[in-house]
């Protein structure tokens, strides 16, 4: 019995049936989309992978090497806190109103007494988190080469594009005390390249801060040795000057306590001996390579690319399906 539906209607039937003997059809457009979009994606090139890699402080055992050090440079002390040199200073009412008024020179106040973890775990991230620095690092590693930029502002551009997309995560105080782990975070599309970049940093950043911790304690050396100095020219002057002999003598055991005192090469032997002196060894914080965590940021976009390629190739087969069976029955 034959359908009079109105012509207004869509009989579903009739749509299945000519969808199934035109499956060839259907199923040929479905693979020829995915085909094509492969194609597409392959001229594409790789998608980005996103790198997330931990920096720790130094151990526990590296550590308790600097404790030791704190320990010893604080004990020790400046020349002008020796007992005899102190008793000469205040021996007579005379000579304590001409003397001068000695400079300080105690180590306190300076941070090369009392380095820990944290300290160095802060001098690392604070290199890192300076863009001018990673600029550099860039430069110097070729991250980037300038040959595939048609401009040197081009290029110069990119370099800071991609220094301001490396992201270092945790880094205020509290992620500290609550053991929350710094983190560098980037994207990118070749993990090996980006993997001896971060060695290089690594290492890098290590040196520096280890030129910058032994420069400090060479400075606060010069300084010792200059108010040394100027100390003994002062006694010096007023041992020109002075007609009392029991003030010669003082200023005489006073300028010889000063020529013999061994703060200085103390100081220098203990700084020798720590493990900032050894720039082989000295590290400050270290990139964790192995904890490293990769996500693939293309995957989920792929499969979502593909399964709209599939809907839309089938709907392209369904189109032409119907359209070639409405034509035939025209005929």
């Amino acid at each position: 019995m034959s359908k009079n539906l109105p012509k207004d209607e869509i009989d579903l039937l009739d749509i299945t049936i000519i969808l199934w003997k035109k499956k060839i059809t259907v199923i040929f457009f479905i693979v020829l989309s995915i085909i094509i979009a492969f194609i597409l994606q392959s001229t594409q090139g790789a998608s980005k992978t996103k790198v997330l890699t931990e920096v720790r402080s130094i151990s526990v055992m590296d550590e308790a090497k600097y404790k030791i050090y704190n320990s010893i440079i604080n004990t020790i002390k400046p020349y002008y806190v020796n007992d005899r040199f102190s008793e000469l200073q205040t021996n007579t009412d005379k000579l304590s109103a001409k003397t001068f008024k000695i400079v300080d020179t105690n180590i306190k106040d300076l941070e090369i007494n009392n380095i820990d973890k944290k300290f160095l775990l802060d001098l690392f991230v604070d290199r890192l988190n300076q863009k001018s620095n990673l600029i550099n690092l860039v430069k110097e590693f070729k991250l980037l080469k300038q040959d595939d930029y048609s401009t040197k502002l081009e290029y110069e551009n990119a370099i800071i594009k991609l220094a301001s997309s490396i992201k270092i995560l945790n880094t205020d105080r509290v992620a500290y005390e609550k053991e929350t782990p710094v983190i560098i975070k980037y994207e990118t599309l070749n993990i090996e390249n980006w993997e001896s970049f971060l060695k290089f940093i690594e290492k890098s950043t290590n040196l520096a801060i280890q030129k910058d911790l032994s420069s400090m304690f060479e400075n606060y050396i010069n300084y010792v040795e200059a108010i040394k100095q100027f100390e003994i020219e002062d006694i010096q002057t007023q041992l020109s000057v002075t007609e009392d002999e029991s003030e010669r003598i003082s200023l005489e055991k006073k300028k010889n306590i000063l020529i013999a005192n061994k703060y200085i090469q103390r100081m220098k032997d203990i700084f020798d001996s720590s493990p900032i002196s050894n720039k082989e060894n000295f590290y400050a914080a270290k990139i964790i390579y192995d904890s490293t965590q990769y996500v693939d940021l293309g995957q989920s976009s792929v499969k979502k690319y593909y399964l709209v390629i599939i809907i839309l190739g089938a709907l392209s087969g369904i189109i032409v399906a119907l359209t070639s069976n409405a034509i035939q029955n025209r005929k």
